[in-house]
């Protein structure tokens, strides 16, 4: 990962940030035939996208209640009939 030059650096960092566009995915499909610079991207989205399981479920816990909610409401509407 050593041979990774600053110019592929900011692409990269500008590619995850910005929208996806044909052109950039022509840059990066031609940048990926290097080995390093596929090394280096793989690690960069796993760092990205990797999040431990407590943080998902932290993420998810607002809707995780809501829908809970929902459904007590629900079977208390049905249920008072």
């Amino acid at each position: 990962m050593q041979n990774i030059s600053k110019e592929d650096i900011e692409f990269l960092n500008s590619f995850l940030s910005d929208e996806l566009t044909e052109e950039r995915m022509k840059e990066l499909d031609i940048r990926l035939l290097n080995p390093d610079f596929k090394t280096y991207y793989e690690h960069r989205l796993n760092e990205k996208y990797d999040k431990p399981y407590a943080k998902i479920f932290v993420d998810y816990l607002p809707m995780i209640i809501m829908v809970s909610l929902m459904a007590i409401g629900i079977y208390l509407f049905i249920n008072s009939k």
